[in-house]
């Protein structure tokens, strides 16, 4: 069994169901920060809810633990190709101030302010944001990056010739992976992956046990729910926050008894209204 998240954030990691996720993570986080120290580009894939984001958050949070010197720029939200290089603009001037790149006749364009990034058009603001990345030392970390278009693609080439770059997405990216929407370059299909699996058994107790304190809910008969709660998730970190969420509501007990088909049918419910 992997060990659990570092003692000194033991306490930060009950206080929020995100960093809840993490536990038992110890392995898969220094797998992430060996690649970041050798500079050398990563894709996390797994399904959904089991904590790809909690993991990236993590890394974005106790950057320093790494002990390098490059840049961390975090983009929580990769749907879109101008999502991404406003977020990567936006990060870029505040910790570099002003910096300077051209249009698609050569004709200097100077970033000073959010305003001037959403004043370019996404081919401008990709030439400076690439030519800005390549003068420096960066590590972009790309998360939900679920639907990689061509152009998207034909970005992320570029990127990952000019810095470490993380990327997270339910897709594994292999070469047998047909499952997401576009094609993707040949140097991307190379890049190192890691598998983000679901918990198992005695991690995913020990997660629910941290919730359970954290969220403060009264389970009768705890050990059997946690069993329970265990064969429906799977292991799922979000899936077990999610049920031990609602299990503080009383509307969920009944005669002393958890409902919990009960929490499983309305977390279905509520999934499907995210969605």
């Amino acid at each position: 069994m992997r060990a659990t998240v570092e003692p000194a954030a033991a306490d930060t990691a009950v206080a929020s169901s995100n960093y809840a996720a993490i536990i038992s993570r110890k392995g898969e986080i220094e797998d992430i920060r060996d690649c970041v120290r050798r500079r050398k580009s990563l894709h996390l894939h797994g399904s959904a809810g089991v904590g790809k984001s909690a993991l990236l958050d993590h890394l974005n949070q106790h950057w320093e633990k790494i002990g390098v010197s490059c840049i961390p720029i975090y983009c929580k939200s990769s749907v879109t190709l101008r999502e991404i290089l406003v977020c990567i603009a936006e990060e870029l001037l505040v910790r570099s101030g002003t910096f300077v790149g051209t249009n698609k006749y050569f004709i200097p364009l100077e970033i000073r302010s959010s305003s001037d990034i959403r004043a370019n058009n996404n081919r401008d603001l990709r030439n400076v944001v690439l030519r800005r990345v390549e003068q420096g030392d960066f590590c972009i970390i790309l998360d939900h990056l679920e639907r990689v278009t061509p152009k998207i693609d034909a970005f992320l080439s570029a990127l990952h010739e000019r810095a470490c770059v993380i990327t997270a997405s339910r897709q594994s990216w292999d070469l047998m992976d047909y499952s997401f929407i576009g094609r993707l370059a040949y140097g991307l299909w190379l890049i190192s992956k890691l598998k983000i699996n679901n918990l198992k058994r005695k991690d995913a107790f020990n997660l629910m046990e941290c919730l359970h304190k954290h969220l403060n809910t009264k389970l009768p008969d705890k050990e059997n729910i946690f069993t329970e709660i265990f064969h429906i998730t799977q292991g799922n970190p979000k899936m077990i926050h999610d049920i031990l969420d609602k299990a503080r509501k009383p509307d969920y007990i009944v005669d002393g008894k958890l409902k919990l088909n009960l929490i499983v049918i309305d977390c279905r419910i509520d999934a499907v209204r995210i969605t």
